[in-house]
């Protein structure tokens, strides 16, 4: 049997075990957040041996344009999500999330899924769709009980969220297999587009929390306010608005453009961040990466958004900006601070970690002015060695950190 113990808060909650006691199986942050490190490591170097001829795709099941898209949506960046999500979950409910069986089962099925897609025949395409809906399905129930328990009504919102996210999933799926890429495609750039609105949520819970208590250790005094409520609750339905347009757009002439929205959502952004003292941070890691992160999902937006009314302006480019240094480099950010704090730690990256900061940054500019001279094949290459680089220093400084137990 396993029990909770709490020392220090809820913030503290881990689990003690008898039985399945090896570390990495105790929260569900510390197989999630190494093995979506090492699959985008590995997903993008066979993206780049499928780019240049390097890799053949005749075995693979979906395009290989759409499985480039769903490893690093779905077996990366949802992933991290749900170790994040079922961790943060312990915290604001008390309750245990995933017991280590239950944890070891829903990470064998996170390899077989990877696995699949290289090894499954076209006519057994419908084994890994379920495959997907299963390891979907085991997360959300076990995000959504212990919510559900406690009436946790805050975060019902995150159920919904992971709803959505799993049943994009299931549709783009079924629309490769079925022939129909450029929808799968489409479906694709909405989960970005749905990832933006998860950020906004849990970045406007933890980036003002974590300056505020960042700052304070180090001794910087910061004026206690907050951005205006009316722009709080306005953001998050101006960005819905925005992903709904952008998903519709497909099917429909819209009377006011995705574009509208989607520049409209990024300047909120932009005007958000200037209430959580981004000037301040310069010295910390841990926040300037988040602060810069959520700088560049606001410039994003607005590079989207401009592509509607001017061909200068690339879609896809825009969108990069948003997965590489937002989604990215929140990613690495939050799982460098998550796994220290959880793991009691002193909540101080290595240089490794903040030079890992900076090489996300420097993709991120490298994919943007690349594309800008059109010289594709260049941006493809240095985007994606320096992602793979960042992330391989992630792996090596915190293997040891979610291998190991819990300090005292």
């Amino acid at each position: 049997m396993s029990k909770l113990v709490m020392p220090n808060g809820a913030e503290n909650l881990h689990v003690v075990q008898t039985g399945w006691d090896h570390p990495l199986l105790s929260m569900a942050f510390r197989p999630l957040f190494l093995m979506a490190s090492f699959g985008s490591i590995a997903a993008l170097a066979v993206w780049l041996g499928v780019l240049f001829g390097g890799v053949s795709h005749a075995r693979l099941l979906l395009t290989p344009v759409v499985w480039h898209g769903h490893e690093m949506i779905f077996a990366f960046a949802a992933t991290v999500a749900a170790g994040f999500l079922l961790t943060a979950v312990q915290t604001w409910t008390g309750q245990k999330t995933l017991a280590a069986p239950h944890l070891l089962g829903l990470i064998f099925l996170w390899c077989i899924i990877r696995i699949s897609f290289w090894s499954v025949e076209a006519e057994q395409a419908f084994l890994v769709i379920i495959l997907q809906v299963l390891w979907w399905g085991w997360v959300i129930v076990q995000f959504a009980r212990p919510i559900i328990a406690t009436k946790n009504r805050r975060n019902y919102v995150f159920i919904g969220l992971l709803t959505v996210l799993m049943l994009a999933n299931l549709a783009a799926l079924i629309a490769d297999v079925s022939g129909h890429v450029g929808f799968a495609l489409h479906i694709m750039r909405t989960c970005v587009l749905l990832f933006t609105i998860l950020i906004a949520l849990l970045g406007g819970r933890v980036i003002p929390f974590f300056t505020r208590s960042g700052c304070a250790r180090e001794g910087i005094v910061l004026e206690d306010k907050s951005a205006p409520k009316w722009l709080e609750r306005l953001l998050p339905w101006v960005a819905l608005a925005g992903t709904v347009s952008f998903f519709m757009s497909y099917f429909f002439t819209l009377t006011v453009s995705a574009g509208v929205w989607l520049l409209l959502v990024g300047c909120l952004h932009l005007a958000r961040m200037m209430f959580w003292y981004p000037h301040k941070v310069r010295s910390i890691p841990l926040l300037w990466s988040l602060h810069l992160a959520y700088l560049l999902l606001a410039v994003g937006l607005i590079l989207l958004g401009s592509s509607y009314f001017h061909s200068y302006f690339s879609f896809s480019t825009g969108l990069h900006v948003i997965t590489l240094g937002s989604i990215g480099l929140m990613i690495l950010s939050m799982m460098s601070r998550v796994s220290l704090g959880h793991t009691g730690r002193a909540l101080v990256v290595r240089a490794a970690i903040s030079l890992g900061f900076m090489l996300m940054l420097m993709a991120t500019l490298s994919r943007f002015f690349l594309s800008v001279l059109n010289l594709h094949p260049a941006a493809w290459v240095v985007s994606a060695c320096l992602w793979g680089v960042a992330f391989t220093m992630f792996c090596v400084v915190y293997l040891p950190i979610l291998t190991q137990p819990r300090q005292s």
